[in-house]
């Protein structure tokens, strides 16, 4: 194979604002090796050239097996804690019991228990947020732009109408079973109070009868324009009531905080690693402020997966 390509990781451009200064961030993508080299360490050697390239490299969705590759070569670890709610009770039961009769003697006492959970949510909803109004938007205004700039933190991924109108109208896949919706909340003076970005994926798992389909909802991306009209826990409460009403079998909601206040019935399961590097020319990033660090999953190339 003398002459070809035996590797290639791919990178989006963006931007991190790190103590309110801009920097430019190339995300990892598509990392891929030729089955033939992957035992050569050529991966190893493709991670350690990106951050020779740039000044400042991030990652997501990195595995759990090759997280400790990156951590050994000195990048940061960003976990953000996946919590996540079921809405359907046949993922459940097939992925704990299988699909024999104990799973199907329970499937009917766990979807009552299920649907009677998703109307208490609903009815939540309308009790907590019953002055606001959640409506689906096609595109976000580019009048948007300032107050998504004043969502500041310590460290935080570019927000800008044009990039959240390019990550909603692109994606990895063509599969016309997944979808990205923008909402808009705004209170009863008809003001604009926050937003939030959706995703319904088709996930492919593995089974005794070969694969399983699995309709996953996400909440990708949120900001809060006015605190003092509706919280974090609030917003997220509306953005599940419109994926279950997708009927999604998950909902998954990441977020930097690992004891964040979710809407009851959600479960801490796992993480969603991301990772960043920044080289020595590069700013210094303080991890100790992490869980107020505004990072989301639409970050880096996810938005697009």
């Amino acid at each position: 194979m003398d002459g070809c390509a035996a590797g290639t990781l791919k990178f989006l451009p963006g931007e991190i604002v790190v103590d309110g200064r801009a920097h430019s961030i190339a995300w990892c993508s598509g990392l891929y090796v030729v089955p033939e080299f992957r035992k050569s360490l050529l991966g190893v050697t493709l991670i350690k050239e990106a951050r020779h390239t740039y000044e400042i490299v991030g990652g997501s969705r990195v595995g759990e097996t090759a997280f400790p590759l990156f951590e050994r070569l000195g990048w940061l670890g960003i976990p953000l804690t996946r919590y996540v709610l079921a809405c359907r009770s046949r993922p459940i039961l097939e992925h704990s019991l299988g699909t024999g009769k104990v799973a199907s003697m329970l499937a009917p006492v766990a979807d009552f228990a299920i649907g009677l959970h998703r109307r208490m949510l609903e009815r939540r909803e309308e009790a907590s947020c019953a002055d606001l109004r959640c409506t689906l938007a096609s595109s976000v205004p580019e009048s948007l732009d300032p107050a998504l700039a004043e969502l500041s933190h310590p460290v935080g991924c570019h927000r800008s109408s044009r990039w959240l109108n390019w990550i909603l109208q692109n994606a990895f896949d063509t599969d016309r079973g997944n979808r990205k919706h923008l909402f808009f909340i705004h209170d009863r003076p008809d003001r604009l109070v926050a937003y939030f970005i959706t995703r319904v994926k088709i996930h492919e798992r593995p089974s005794h009868r070969g694969s399983e389909a699995l309709l996953v909802g996400s909440v990708l991306d949120w900001g809060v324009f006015d605190p003092h009209t509706i919280n974090q826990k609030r917003l997220w409460l509306m953005a599940t009531n419109t994926l279950t009403a997708e009927g999604v079998d998950v909902v998954e909601i990441c977020d930097m905080s690992p004891d964040a206040d979710v809407p009851f019935g959600f479960r801490k399961y796992g993480r969603h690693w991301m990772v960043l590097y920044s080289s020595p020319t590069g700013p210094t990033i303080d991890k100790g402020a992490m869980s107020h660090w505004r990072v989301r999953q639409i970050d880096g190339d996810s938005g697009l997966s």
